[in-house]
């Protein structure tokens, strides 16, 4: 009976690395399901915790993927209310003068407008 030495990147988890005992090499050995997104090992802990918090029964494949789509649909949801506050209304932005729309664009800039000019002249 032969002990077979297994590696993962905690990042992306998957990919398993399998050493060949003999060549000293590792073989890819990927999900069953290829078609599953990549996920780190951070990811899967939290889809688990979230399964386990809900009273789930059994933790399958599929429901660990589930979860893991419903974190993810959360954190893009909050991400997009986010930068939809961040930016002001574009329609609304229509009625404003020229000289108002100008100051708000160059209020959301990064580097105020009068210092970029001083610094590329």
């Amino acid at each position: 009976k032969q002990q077979l030495t297994f590696k993962r990147d905690p990042r992306d988890i998957s990919v398993l690395y399998l050493l060949e005992p003999n060549t000293q090499f590792y073989h890819r050995v990927p999900y069953r399901n290829t078609s599953r997104p990549s996920i780190s090992v951070w990811e899967y802990r939290a889809s688990v915790r979230q399964l386990k918090k809900q009273g789930a029964e059994k933790l399958d494949e599929n429901a660990i993927f589930a979860a893991y789509e419903r974190m993810r649909s959360l954190e893009l949801a909050a991400v997009e209310k986010t930068q939809r506050h961040l930016r002001p209304d574009v329609a609304a932005m229509l009625d404003w003068s020229t000289a108002k729309r100008q100051k708000v664009i160059a209020s959301m800039r990064w580097i105020p407008y009068t210092r970029a000019l001083r610094i590329t002249q």
